[in-house]
């Protein structure tokens, strides 16, 4: 067997020591490895870079996620958020083009386009659509999701909403929003 097997150099004073020492015996230095001399230190410090790698990993659940790209741009003054949280948006992003009600068999249907003006995809847009008596009373409401998810600047995309009929509908009124969000400012 050779001689580098049964020795090794102490890191400090340079001289051959036992491969199995923890402690020179030339200098009385600890010539462990910095683990080895702190095995507590390690496993926190493994443990703490293994928290922080599972924490970037999931998505964060602390504030939920915005349903649009434009909701994340919108430059909204503290004194409008406080004064109206929902408040998402400056100025019109949806053009309602057209839209008809008309009653089939059992159902209140109302159909249309909308298009988005903005410059910012538009994700999950629900058509909120009100019946109404001849005479403007409300009756009932129901929504649906537009067809196109996200609706692309400058696209149009069709709606079409349905509730059961009631007799005294006459009329409608088409607004939009976020799905379980705010309103979406639409120009008509």
């Amino acid at each position: 067997m050779s001689n580098e097997n049964k020795t090794k150099i102490c890191k400090f004073c340079r001289e051959e020591i036992d491969p199995k020492a923890k402690w020179c015996p030339h200098c009385g230095k600890d010539i462990r490895d910095w683990a080895s001399r702190h095995p507590v230190a390690l496993t926190v410090i493994i443990f703490v870079i293994f928290v922080y790698i599972i924490a970037k990993a999931l998505p964060d659940v602390s504030r939920p996620e915005s349903s649009s790209i434009l909701n994340q741009k919108a430059s909204v003054t503290s004194s409008q958020e406080s004064s109206n949280p929902e408040k998402k948006y400056q100025g019109n992003v949806l053009e309602l083009l057209d839209y008809g009600c008309y009653k089939e068999y059992d159902y209140f249907i109302t159909e249309g386009q909308v298009k988005n003006i903005s410059n910012d995809p538009i994700e999950n847009v629900e058509a909120i659509v009100s019946a109404y008596t001849k005479d403007g009373k409300f009756v009932k409401s129901d929504s649906a999701l537009i067809e196109y998810d996200p609706i692309m600047p400058g696209q149009i995309s069709p709606f079409r909403v349905g509730m059961t009929d009631n007799p005294q509908i006459e009329k409608c009124k088409v607004e939009f929003k976020e799905f379980w969000g705010a309103e979406i400012p639409t120009k008509r």
